[in-house]
């Protein structure tokens, strides 16, 4: 992937939920229509991490180890949430992430 490839339903509504399986709870919910991100529930010790990536967006390096780029996503971006996800999934593999479309 590419920092300018988009998936094919790029700027369509979407919503992530993360949830731990352990205990068997939602740790944030939030939606993206139109480049607006809306918040539908976060547990306070994931705040200050949801409120970083809502105003500073994500920073993250892909590509193949040997030759990795560098990647910013605001969070007006069509492609913030399902980033987020793929962010997420590689930092913390234990969650359960739900993108719906």
């Amino acid at each position: 992937m590419t920092p300018e490839t988009t998936s094919p339903t790029a700027g369509k509504p979407c919503r992530l939920t993360v949830t731990s399986s352990v205990r068997d709870v939602c740790l944030f919910s939030i939606s993206w229509v139109d480049g607006k991100v809306s918040v539908h529930e976060v547990k306070s010790d994931i705040q200050p991490a949801v409120d970083r990536w809502l105003t500073r967006g994500i920073n993250e390096y892909i590509g193949p180890r040997h030759d990795p780029m560098p990647r910013h996503t605001d969070a007006d971006h069509p492609e913030f949430l399902p980033r987020l996800k793929d962010y997420l999934e590689r930092q913390f593999p234990l969650f359960d992430y739900d993108l719906q479309r």
